[in-house]
């Protein structure tokens, strides 16, 4: 941990989606090297189990539940004064939450989805910046975003989510280059599909629950998620039966997604390079995890956006 420079205490860090993956992790790790961790939810279930977390002992450090809808400003606002009236020192920002992909090709993605989506990871987001810049500013700390190493190569059947992860991406180094001599520092990290999470499970789960409702057989294990999920299911299949293009282009991601899920790293290679990006000296711009998350980085360097949109059919989005 870097020198605390605060009057009262452990310096302070936010971290929104706390509750699963990688915010999970990084919240108990970074309790445990000393900081007041402030460990955001959204919803009852989501503060069960970081009120969980908060009950375990620690060596060190402190762990508090905060309630932290990024789609309600007020809610970061009221923490971000509640931080300051303390006399902390924040440290940083760990922008972890966000709205969740759905697996809706792109002509049957509404208008309310894209809308939702982007009130959380790019709205909220910047709303979340906003209400902590003074005190960024004032303690030195740092901002840290999570993002997708999808925006190297983006596949199909997650617009509304990779495109907000796009923007997230270039919000950082606006930032970066605006802030840089504030004391400031931003960082954009950039992971591949990580074990144990619940997001890409829920993916998962809803693409093999819609490819068994539009080929009529659905499986009793997987119950519907929510009305978006249904009405996007019913637009792929139009009468007479599967629409064979989408029904490839599902099989794709789930073959593809699977695949993350038995071959992608465990949640604490991100939160290895949280810990850098808030106590380096110098943090880097940009932090990939995982070695195919490297390789896209490499891939979307090397070849043209077609020789991209040929790996892409290979993964099995034909």
């Amino acid at each position: 941990m870097r020198e605390d420079r605060s009057s009262k205490g452990s310096p302070a860090v936010i971290v929104t989606g706390a509750a699963g993956g990688v915010g999970h992790d990084a919240v108990q790790t970074l309790r445990d090297r000393g900081y007041h961790v402030y460990a955001g939810a959204i919803d009852p279930w989501e503060w069960d189990i970081v009120s969980a977390l908060a009950a375990q002992p620690a060596s060190a450090g402190e762990l508090t539940p905060v309630m932290l809808d990024l789609r309600k400003h007020e809610q970061m606002a009221e923490l971000a004064e509640k931080i300051a009236a303390s006399g902390e020192r924040l440290a940083g920002l760990v922008l972890n939450g966000a709205a969740s992909p759905e697996g809706v090709p792109a002509e049957h993605t509404s208008v309310a989805l894209l809308r939702d989506t982007y009130e959380t990871n790019v709205i909220g987001n910047f709303a979340a910046i906003m209400a902590c810049l003074p005190l960024l500013k004032r303690d030195r700390g740092r901002i840290i975003f999570i993002s997708s190493a999808t925006t190297f190569a983006p596949p199909p059947m997650v617009l509304p989510y990779v495109t907000a992860k796009c923007a997230m991406n270039g919000m950082s180094h606006v930032l970066r280059r605006e802030l840089k001599n504030t004391g400031i520092g931003v960082s954009l990290l950039l992971p591949g599909v990580i074990k144990h999470t619940y997001m890409a499970q829920g993916l998962h789960e809803a693409t093999k629950h819609r490819l068994a409702e539009i080929r009529g057989c659905t499986p009793e294990e997987v119950t519907h998620r929510s009305y978006e999920r249904d009405q996007n299911t019913a637009l792929m299949q139009p009468e007479g039966g599967a629409d064979p293009f989408y029904e490839q282009m599902l099989q794709g991601q789930l073959t593809t997604i699977g695949v993350g899920l038995e071959t992608g790293f465990m949640p604490s290679l991100v939160t290895k390079d949280i810990v850098k990006a808030l106590e380096a000296r110098r943090p880097k711009p940009v932090y990939v995890q995982g070695v195919a998350s490297h390789a896209f980085r490499f891939i979307s360097w090397l070849l043209s956006f077609r020789a991209l949109d040929w790996v892409t059919r290979r993964m099995g989005y034909r």
